[in-house]
């Protein structure tokens, strides 16, 4: 698995401009400035990183699907649902909970993977 880009934030961001969402560019340039400043060696506070990235998977999702993984395309509805509800992101529980509402295992186990990435910070 690979972190996205500053250059692929900047696209999140463009697709919600577009869409008229104000939040999602907002999640999105500010995951942009985190990716940013990662890539330079900078730290940041888990606990609003943590939360700033649980929104920019949801933009991810909802504007992005493209990149996520195939078999993972035709569930992202669902597993924003999964997103917005969860507050602990350990792979079991993501899993659980996707398969929960209807999301195939092996399904399930990609995507958790993903989230884990990059809400587990």
């Amino acid at each position: 698995m690979t972190d996205l880009s500053v250059e692929d934030w900047n696209e999140i961001a463009a697709r919600a401009s577009a869409a008229g969402d104000a939040e999602g560019v907002s999640v999105a340039r500010a995951m942009a400035a985190r990716a940013e400043r990662v890539a330079q060696g900078g730290s940041e506070h888990r606990n609003i990183w943590t939360t700033i990235a649980k929104k920019a998977v949801i933009q991810v999702l909802r504007y992005s699907v493209n990149k996520l993984p195939s078999k993972v395309r035709p569930y992202a509805n669902k597993i924003i649902g999964v997103v917005e509800d969860l507050d602990q992101f350990q792979q079991g529980a993501v899993v659980t909970a996707l398969v929960h509402v209807g999301v195939p295992t092996d399904v399930a186990i990609t995507a958790a993977q993903w989230i884990v990435v990059f809400v587990g910070l």
